[in-house]
Protein backbone atom coordinates (compact mmCIF):
# COMPACT_ATOMS: atom_id res chain seq x y z
CA UNK A 1 0.00 0.00 0.00
CA UNK A 2 1.37 3.48 -0.69
CA UNK A 3 2.41 5.69 2.23
CA UNK A 4 -0.50 8.31 2.60
CA UNK A 5 0.64 11.79 3.72
CA UNK A 6 -0.25 12.71 7.12
CA UNK A 7 -3.63 14.83 7.43
CA UNK A 8 -2.63 18.55 8.40
CA UNK A 9 -5.24 19.82 11.33
CA UNK A 10 -7.01 22.74 10.80
CA UNK A 11 -4.71 25.52 12.51
CA UNK A 12 -1.79 23.40 13.42
CA UNK A 13 0.53 25.53 11.37
CA UNK A 14 -0.82 29.07 12.74
CA UNK A 15 1.41 31.88 13.54
CA UNK A 16 4.28 29.14 13.16
CA UNK A 17 7.59 30.58 11.45
CA UNK A 18 9.17 28.25 8.68
CA UNK A 19 6.28 26.39 7.31
CA UNK A 20 4.71 26.95 4.22
CA UNK A 21 2.12 29.98 3.80
CA UNK A 22 3.00 30.79 7.11
CA UNK A 23 0.57 33.20 8.63
CA UNK A 24 1.02 36.90 7.52
CA UNK A 25 -0.19 39.55 10.06
CA UNK A 26 -1.59 43.19 9.31
CA UNK A 27 -2.62 46.41 11.17
CA UNK A 28 -4.33 48.37 8.37
CA UNK A 29 -7.15 50.98 8.04
CA UNK A 30 -10.50 48.87 7.53
CA UNK A 31 -13.24 50.90 4.62
CA UNK A 32 -14.02 53.62 7.61
CA UNK A 33 -11.56 56.51 7.11
CA UNK A 34 -11.69 59.84 8.22
CA UNK A 35 -16.07 59.64 8.63
CA UNK A 36 -17.07 63.01 9.74
CA UNK A 37 -19.88 63.03 12.73
CA UNK A 38 -21.46 65.56 14.56
CA UNK A 39 -23.47 64.52 18.01
CA UNK A 40 -26.14 66.29 18.97
CA UNK A 41 -28.97 67.16 21.62
CA UNK A 42 -30.86 64.07 20.96
CA UNK A 43 -29.10 60.46 20.79
CA UNK A 44 -28.24 60.43 17.27
CA UNK A 45 -26.72 56.61 14.83
CA UNK A 46 -23.15 57.19 13.61
CA UNK A 47 -24.22 57.07 9.76
CA UNK A 48 -22.39 55.79 6.96
CA UNK A 49 -20.28 53.12 9.04
CA UNK A 50 -19.19 50.59 6.22
CA UNK A 51 -19.76 47.08 6.85
CA UNK A 52 -16.93 44.46 7.24
CA UNK A 53 -16.41 42.79 4.10
CA UNK A 54 -13.06 42.23 3.63
CA UNK A 55 -11.53 38.65 2.55
CA UNK A 56 -9.09 38.51 5.82
CA UNK A 57 -9.17 37.02 8.97
CA UNK A 58 -9.86 40.07 11.29
CA UNK A 59 -9.22 39.36 15.08
CA UNK A 60 -10.12 42.92 16.17
CA UNK A 61 -11.38 46.72 15.41
CA UNK A 62 -10.00 49.76 16.57
CA UNK A 63 -12.49 52.70 16.26
CA UNK A 64 -9.96 56.26 16.11
CA UNK A 65 -12.53 58.78 17.38
CA UNK A 66 -11.72 62.42 17.92
CA UNK A 67 -13.85 65.16 19.25
CA UNK A 68 -13.77 68.83 19.74
CA UNK A 69 -16.49 69.73 21.74
CA UNK A 70 -16.88 73.37 22.42
CA UNK A 71 -18.92 74.53 25.37
CA UNK A 72 -20.71 78.20 25.77
CA UNK A 73 -23.14 78.78 29.19
CA UNK A 74 -25.40 81.17 30.25
CA UNK A 75 -25.23 82.14 34.03
CA UNK A 76 -25.86 78.18 35.12
CA UNK A 77 -22.42 76.27 35.63
CA UNK A 78 -21.98 73.25 33.23
CA UNK A 79 -19.83 70.04 34.62
CA UNK A 80 -18.64 67.34 32.91
CA UNK A 81 -20.08 64.00 33.91
CA UNK A 82 -18.59 61.57 35.55
CA UNK A 83 -18.28 59.02 32.66
CA UNK A 84 -16.72 61.75 30.74
CA UNK A 85 -15.52 61.58 28.06
CA UNK A 86 -16.96 57.99 27.15
CA UNK A 87 -20.42 58.36 27.45
CA UNK A 88 -20.51 60.78 24.47
CA UNK A 89 -21.47 57.33 23.28
CA UNK A 90 -24.48 55.21 24.22
CA UNK A 91 -25.54 51.58 22.93
CA UNK A 92 -23.08 49.96 21.09
CA UNK A 93 -23.75 46.70 19.39
CA UNK A 94 -21.75 44.76 16.61
CA UNK A 95 -23.53 42.05 14.76
CA UNK A 96 -22.00 39.05 12.95
CA UNK A 97 -23.34 37.20 10.13
CA UNK A 98 -26.84 37.67 11.41
CA UNK A 99 -26.63 35.17 14.36
CA UNK A 100 -26.99 38.10 17.29
CA UNK A 101 -25.32 41.04 18.75
CA UNK A 102 -22.37 39.43 19.97
CA UNK A 103 -21.37 42.89 21.52
CA UNK A 104 -24.40 44.66 23.31
CA UNK A 105 -23.78 47.64 25.45
CA UNK A 106 -25.88 50.45 26.27
CA UNK A 107 -23.02 53.25 26.96
CA UNK A 108 -19.81 53.85 26.43
CA UNK A 109 -18.79 53.58 29.74
CA UNK A 110 -19.16 50.10 29.33
CA UNK A 111 -17.37 50.03 26.10
CA UNK A 112 -14.40 51.53 28.07
CA UNK A 113 -14.57 48.93 31.07
CA UNK A 114 -14.49 46.14 28.76
CA UNK A 115 -11.42 47.43 26.97
CA UNK A 116 -10.00 48.41 29.86
CA UNK A 117 -10.39 45.18 31.63
CA UNK A 118 -9.93 42.88 28.70
CA UNK A 119 -7.25 45.01 26.04
CA UNK A 120 -7.01 43.31 22.39
CA UNK A 121 -2.63 43.51 23.67
CA UNK A 122 -2.35 42.24 27.05
CA UNK A 123 0.47 43.92 28.26
CA UNK A 124 1.08 45.62 31.47
CA UNK A 125 1.23 49.00 29.99
CA UNK A 126 -1.92 48.80 28.77
CA UNK A 127 -3.60 48.63 32.33
CA UNK A 128 -1.69 51.00 33.38
CA UNK A 129 -2.16 53.25 31.41
CA UNK A 130 -5.84 53.31 31.41
CA UNK A 131 -6.67 53.15 28.43
CA UNK A 132 -4.01 55.63 27.21
CA UNK A 133 -4.83 58.79 29.46
CA UNK A 134 -2.48 59.80 31.92
CA UNK A 135 -4.33 59.05 34.88
CA UNK A 136 -3.37 59.28 38.44
CA UNK A 137 -0.43 56.80 39.45
CA UNK A 138 0.56 56.60 35.63
CA UNK A 139 4.36 56.68 34.68
CA UNK A 140 2.99 58.41 31.43
CA UNK A 141 4.50 61.90 31.09
CA UNK A 142 5.78 62.15 34.62
CA UNK A 143 9.73 63.16 35.89
CA UNK A 144 12.42 60.26 36.26
CA UNK A 145 10.59 57.67 34.80
CA UNK A 146 13.28 56.30 32.42
CA UNK A 147 13.77 58.70 30.33
CA UNK A 148 15.42 62.58 30.01
CA UNK A 149 12.87 65.24 31.57
CA UNK A 150 13.25 68.49 30.66
CA UNK A 151 10.15 69.58 32.08
CA UNK A 152 8.47 68.88 28.65
CA UNK A 153 7.74 65.47 28.31
CA UNK A 154 6.97 64.05 25.02
CA UNK A 155 2.68 64.70 24.31
CA UNK A 156 0.91 62.20 24.48
CA UNK A 157 -0.94 62.12 21.11
CA UNK A 158 -3.82 59.48 21.80
CA UNK A 159 -4.99 60.85 25.11
CA UNK A 160 -5.30 64.62 26.77
CA UNK A 161 -4.12 64.83 29.97
CA UNK A 162 -7.08 64.21 32.59
CA UNK A 163 -10.47 66.05 32.60
CA UNK A 164 -11.17 67.54 35.85
CA UNK A 165 -15.62 67.60 36.93
CA UNK A 166 -15.40 71.22 38.75
CA UNK A 167 -17.59 73.76 36.61
CA UNK A 168 -16.45 74.54 33.24
CA UNK A 169 -14.95 77.79 32.53
CA UNK A 170 -16.82 79.61 29.79
CA UNK A 171 -16.19 78.89 26.00
CA UNK A 172 -14.12 75.87 26.96
CA UNK A 173 -13.09 73.49 24.00
CA UNK A 174 -12.49 69.70 24.46
CA UNK A 175 -10.43 68.21 22.22
CA UNK A 176 -11.06 64.72 22.97
CA UNK A 177 -8.81 61.29 21.38
CA UNK A 178 -10.82 58.38 22.14
CA UNK A 179 -9.22 54.64 21.03
CA UNK A 180 -12.04 51.67 21.55
CA UNK A 181 -11.64 48.56 20.28
CA UNK A 182 -14.58 46.05 19.26
CA UNK A 183 -13.25 42.58 18.80
CA UNK A 184 -14.17 39.04 16.89
CA UNK A 185 -12.78 37.14 19.69
CA UNK A 186 -10.48 36.49 22.11
CA UNK A 187 -6.92 35.52 22.88
CA UNK A 188 -6.59 33.19 25.61
CA UNK A 189 -3.03 32.12 27.16
CA UNK A 190 -4.25 28.87 28.22
CA UNK A 191 -7.97 27.54 26.47
CA UNK A 192 -10.00 24.63 27.46
CA UNK A 193 -12.11 23.40 25.20
CA UNK A 194 -15.68 22.63 26.02
CA UNK A 195 -18.85 20.94 24.54
CA UNK A 196 -22.39 22.38 24.47
CA UNK A 197 -22.82 21.19 28.43
CA UNK A 198 -19.51 22.47 29.28
CA UNK A 199 -17.70 18.81 29.45
CA UNK A 200 -13.72 19.05 28.83
CA UNK A 201 -12.84 18.17 25.39
CA UNK A 202 -9.11 19.30 25.44
CA UNK A 203 -6.80 21.71 26.17
CA UNK A 204 -4.56 23.99 23.85
CA UNK A 205 -2.33 27.25 24.65
CA UNK A 206 -2.05 30.24 22.79
CA UNK A 207 -5.39 30.36 21.24
CA UNK A 208 -7.59 32.85 19.54
CA UNK A 209 -11.52 32.00 20.00
CA UNK A 210 -14.08 32.41 17.38
CA UNK A 211 -16.78 30.60 15.74
CA UNK A 212 -16.25 32.01 11.84
CA UNK A 213 -13.19 33.25 10.61
CA UNK A 214 -14.34 36.84 9.97
CA UNK A 215 -13.33 36.60 6.36
CA UNK A 216 -14.77 36.32 3.15
CA UNK A 217 -16.97 38.67 0.70
CA UNK A 218 -19.71 37.28 2.06
CA UNK A 219 -19.33 37.82 5.44
CA UNK A 220 -21.59 40.42 7.04
CA UNK A 221 -20.39 42.05 10.37
CA UNK A 222 -22.08 45.02 11.38
CA UNK A 223 -21.42 47.89 14.40
CA UNK A 224 -24.07 50.21 15.08
CA UNK A 225 -22.98 52.72 17.26
CA UNK A 226 -25.14 56.12 18.32
CA UNK A 227 -23.83 59.37 20.54
CA UNK A 228 -25.47 60.62 23.02
CA UNK A 229 -27.18 64.14 23.57
CA UNK A 230 -24.29 66.34 24.67
CA UNK A 231 -25.85 67.88 27.88
CA UNK A 232 -28.44 67.47 30.31
CA UNK A 233 -30.27 69.44 32.32
CA UNK A 234 -30.69 67.82 35.94
CA UNK A 235 -30.28 64.32 36.27
CA UNK A 236 -28.80 62.47 33.25
CA UNK A 237 -25.05 63.41 33.80
CA UNK A 238 -25.09 59.44 33.46
CA UNK A 239 -26.02 59.20 29.79
CA UNK A 240 -24.50 63.10 28.49
CA UNK A 241 -21.09 63.97 29.02
CA UNK A 242 -22.36 67.48 30.27
CA UNK A 243 -24.77 68.56 32.37
CA UNK A 244 -26.46 72.26 34.22
CA UNK A 245 -29.04 72.50 37.09
CA UNK A 246 -31.14 74.24 35.33
CA UNK A 247 -32.45 74.85 31.64
CA UNK A 248 -30.96 77.80 30.11
CA UNK A 249 -29.15 79.06 27.09
CA UNK A 250 -25.88 76.60 27.81
CA UNK A 251 -24.89 74.81 24.84
CA UNK A 252 -22.19 72.18 23.30
CA UNK A 253 -21.02 71.55 19.74
CA UNK A 254 -19.31 68.94 18.90
CA UNK A 255 -17.71 67.89 15.58
CA UNK A 256 -16.13 64.80 15.49
CA UNK A 257 -14.05 62.01 12.75
CA UNK A 258 -13.88 58.48 13.18
CA UNK A 259 -11.24 55.78 11.44
CA UNK A 260 -11.61 52.37 11.93
CA UNK A 261 -8.06 50.02 12.12
CA UNK A 262 -8.34 46.27 11.67
CA UNK A 263 -6.17 43.64 13.03
CA UNK A 264 -5.53 40.16 11.73
CA UNK A 265 -3.78 38.10 8.79
CA UNK A 266 -4.24 37.46 5.56
CA UNK A 267 -6.34 34.37 4.92
CA UNK A 268 -4.61 32.25 2.11
CA UNK A 269 -7.03 29.95 1.94
CA UNK A 270 -4.52 26.98 3.63
CA UNK A 271 -6.36 26.23 6.94
CA UNK A 272 -3.55 24.69 8.71
CA UNK A 273 -2.45 28.42 8.54
CA UNK A 274 -5.15 29.91 9.82
CA UNK A 275 -6.40 29.94 13.34
CA UNK A 276 -9.29 26.85 13.73
CA UNK A 277 -12.80 28.00 14.40
CA UNK A 278 -14.27 26.94 17.63
CA UNK A 279 -17.99 26.34 18.70
CA UNK A 280 -17.89 29.44 20.71
CA UNK A 281 -18.76 32.97 20.65
CA UNK A 282 -16.92 35.87 22.68
CA UNK A 283 -19.40 38.34 23.77
CA UNK A 284 -20.14 41.69 25.97
CA UNK A 285 -23.37 42.26 27.23
CA UNK A 286 -24.74 44.93 29.52
CA UNK A 287 -28.34 44.79 31.34
CA UNK A 288 -30.12 47.51 33.70
CA UNK A 289 -31.47 46.74 37.26
CA UNK A 290 -33.17 48.62 39.31
CA UNK A 291 -31.83 48.64 42.67
CA UNK A 292 -34.56 51.43 44.32
CA UNK A 293 -34.91 51.88 47.94
CA UNK A 294 -32.84 48.75 49.09
CA UNK A 295 -30.55 47.73 52.12
CA UNK A 296 -29.56 44.40 50.17
CA UNK A 297 -30.11 43.36 46.64
CA UNK A 298 -29.62 40.16 44.68
CA UNK A 299 -28.69 40.50 41.21
CA UNK A 300 -29.14 37.27 38.71
CA UNK A 301 -26.53 36.51 35.58
CA UNK A 302 -28.36 35.42 32.91
CA UNK A 303 -28.55 31.89 32.33
CA UNK A 304 -27.69 31.73 29.05
CA UNK A 305 -24.53 33.69 29.56
CA UNK A 306 -22.50 30.66 28.79
CA UNK A 307 -18.55 30.71 30.40
CA UNK A 308 -18.37 34.07 32.32
CA UNK A 309 -14.87 35.28 32.23
CA UNK A 310 -15.42 38.99 34.01
CA UNK A 311 -18.24 40.24 35.38
CA UNK A 312 -19.26 44.01 37.15
CA UNK A 313 -21.40 46.10 37.75
CA UNK A 314 -21.97 50.18 37.96
CA UNK A 315 -23.57 51.50 40.18
CA UNK A 316 -25.79 54.96 39.77
CA UNK A 317 -28.24 56.98 41.60
CA UNK A 318 -29.81 59.95 39.28
CA UNK A 319 -31.21 61.58 42.91
CA UNK A 320 -27.48 62.15 43.76
CA UNK A 321 -25.56 65.28 43.67
CA UNK A 322 -28.37 67.14 44.32
CA UNK A 323 -30.55 65.57 41.70
CA UNK A 324 -27.89 65.90 38.83
CA UNK A 325 -26.87 62.47 39.40
CA UNK A 326 -23.81 60.35 40.53
CA UNK A 327 -22.17 57.35 40.82
CA UNK A 328 -22.91 55.20 43.72
CA UNK A 329 -19.72 54.80 45.54
CA UNK A 330 -18.41 50.94 46.21
CA UNK A 331 -17.42 52.98 49.74
CA UNK A 332 -22.10 52.84 50.30
CA UNK A 333 -21.69 48.62 50.44
CA UNK A 334 -20.67 47.05 53.33
CA UNK A 335 -20.23 43.75 51.84
CA UNK A 336 -20.40 42.32 48.35
CA UNK A 337 -20.67 38.28 47.50
CA UNK A 338 -20.50 36.44 44.17
CA UNK A 339 -22.35 33.34 44.57
CA UNK A 340 -22.97 30.11 42.49
CA UNK A 341 -24.88 27.29 42.93
CA UNK A 342 -26.52 26.38 46.15
CA UNK A 343 -25.49 29.27 48.12
CA UNK A 344 -21.83 28.62 47.31
CA UNK A 345 -19.34 31.73 47.38
CA UNK A 346 -16.94 32.93 44.85
CA UNK A 347 -15.72 35.89 46.74
CA UNK A 348 -17.26 37.36 49.46
CA UNK A 349 -16.03 40.60 51.30
CA UNK A 350 -15.80 44.27 52.20
CA UNK A 351 -15.54 46.64 49.06
CA UNK A 352 -11.84 47.46 50.30
CA UNK A 353 -11.25 43.55 49.76
CA UNK A 354 -12.75 43.61 46.60
CA UNK A 355 -10.39 46.48 45.59
CA UNK A 356 -7.62 45.33 46.87
CA UNK A 357 -7.82 41.71 44.80
CA UNK A 358 -8.68 43.33 41.66
CA UNK A 359 -5.68 46.10 41.61
CA UNK A 360 -3.53 42.61 42.17
CA UNK A 361 -4.96 41.33 38.99
CA UNK A 362 -5.17 44.73 37.13
CA UNK A 363 -2.66 47.25 38.45
CA UNK A 364 -5.28 50.04 37.73
CA UNK A 365 -9.05 51.39 39.33
CA UNK A 366 -12.23 50.82 37.88
CA UNK A 367 -14.22 53.57 37.21
CA UNK A 368 -16.37 55.53 40.33
CA UNK A 369 -19.03 52.96 41.33
CA UNK A 370 -18.16 50.00 39.48
CA UNK A 371 -16.95 46.69 41.01
CA UNK A 372 -15.23 43.74 39.12
CA UNK A 373 -14.59 40.24 38.94
CA UNK A 374 -12.49 38.52 37.03
CA UNK A 375 -12.74 34.87 36.82
CA UNK A 376 -10.35 34.74 33.46
CA UNK A 377 -7.15 35.81 35.21
CA UNK A 378 -5.48 33.27 37.87
CA UNK A 379 -2.83 33.91 40.13
CA UNK A 380 0.17 33.81 37.45
CA UNK A 381 -1.50 36.17 35.85
CA UNK A 382 -2.74 33.89 32.75
CA UNK A 383 -6.06 34.50 30.89
CA UNK A 384 -7.40 31.23 29.91
CA UNK A 385 -12.06 30.04 30.46
CA UNK A 386 -10.55 27.39 32.93
CA UNK A 387 -12.18 28.80 36.26
CA UNK A 388 -15.35 30.66 34.12
CA UNK A 389 -18.41 30.72 35.94
CA UNK A 390 -20.83 28.79 33.33
CA UNK A 391 -24.16 28.84 33.36
CA UNK A 392 -24.66 25.76 31.50
CA UNK A 393 -23.72 23.73 33.98
CA UNK A 394 -23.94 26.08 37.39
CA UNK A 395 -27.32 26.96 38.48
CA UNK A 396 -27.67 30.61 40.76
CA UNK A 397 -24.81 32.81 39.81
CA UNK A 398 -25.32 35.74 41.37
CA UNK A 399 -24.51 38.98 42.99
CA UNK A 400 -25.20 39.93 46.65
CA UNK A 401 -24.60 43.64 47.31
CA UNK A 402 -25.11 44.94 51.23
CA UNK A 403 -25.93 48.44 51.46
CA UNK A 404 -24.40 51.19 54.59
CA UNK A 405 -28.34 52.40 53.89
CA UNK A 406 -31.49 52.04 51.77
CA UNK A 407 -30.98 53.12 48.09
CA UNK A 408 -32.90 56.30 46.49
CA UNK A 409 -35.98 55.18 45.00
CA UNK A 410 -34.42 56.14 41.57
CA UNK A 411 -31.32 53.98 41.98
CA UNK A 412 -30.41 51.59 39.26
CA UNK A 413 -27.49 48.89 38.72
CA UNK A 414 -26.31 48.01 35.30
CA UNK A 415 -24.74 44.21 34.91
CA UNK A 416 -21.87 43.70 32.36
CA UNK A 417 -20.68 40.38 31.57
CA UNK A 418 -17.68 39.28 29.23
CA UNK A 419 -18.24 35.38 28.04
CA UNK A 420 -17.86 32.86 25.27
CA UNK A 421 -21.57 31.64 24.22
CA UNK A 422 -21.82 28.62 22.63
CA UNK A 423 -23.11 28.61 18.88
CA UNK A 424 -25.01 26.07 17.38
Amino acid sequence: MANQAPVVQPGSQFDIPGVPNATQWYDQYEDTQDLALTPGNTQKSVLNIQDMRRTDVVFDWEYVWSFANVVTFDVTDVNRSAYFPYNIFGPVKMLIQNQYSCIDVENGIDWYIFNLVRPYRKTAADRLTNNYANTAGSPVGTPNDGFLYAGDPQANLVAPAQFGSAAIAANTTDNVNIVLDLPAGVWFDEYYALDVSGNFLAATADTFVSPQYMAGTQRLIRPSIKTNPLIAVGSGSDESPYNEAAAGTSTVASTGSLNIRRHGVYGNNVTASLPAPQPWQYQWLTQRFAIAGVSRQIIQIPDDAGQVLFLYLRLWDPAANGGLGAPIQTSALTKVSLLYGSGLTRFEGTPLEFQALWIAKHGVLLPPGVIGYDCGLDELGTFSNKRALNTLNTAGIEWSLEFAAPTSNQAYAVLGTESLVYVV
